[in-house]
């Protein structure tokens, strides 16, 4: 299956974009009623079946490249890359 590697560097932006960033892209976890409920919030590389390489490298389906339109802030370096793997890494 055809996919598309990106890292990314927010080198140079505040750390609450950094932050705005990071969680639209992965997700994070939600606490409420001091914590005693916890939700997990999925991020636009879960909710569009990619994979998390590490804190700023992801892969997802080529299909899929249109979700980095959603992310657009000044100062943002984004690479990629497009690779192919087999289509049972998306399974999820």
């Amino acid at each position: 299956m055809k996919a598309i590697l990106f890292s990314y560097s927010t080198k140079g932006l505040s750390k609450n974009d950094a932050s705005k960033i990071s969680k639209k892209l992965m997700g994070y976890n939600d606490k409420s009623n001091k914590g005693r409920y916890n939700y997990q919030r999925e991020g636009l590389i879960q909710s569009n079946k990619g994979l998390i390489i590490s804190k700023s490298t992801f892969i997802i389906p080529e299909k899929k490249e249109s979700i980095l339109n959603k992310i657009k802030i000044k100062g943002l370096k984004i690479n990629k890359w497009k690779i192919n793997l087999p289509k049972s890494y998306f399974l999820h």
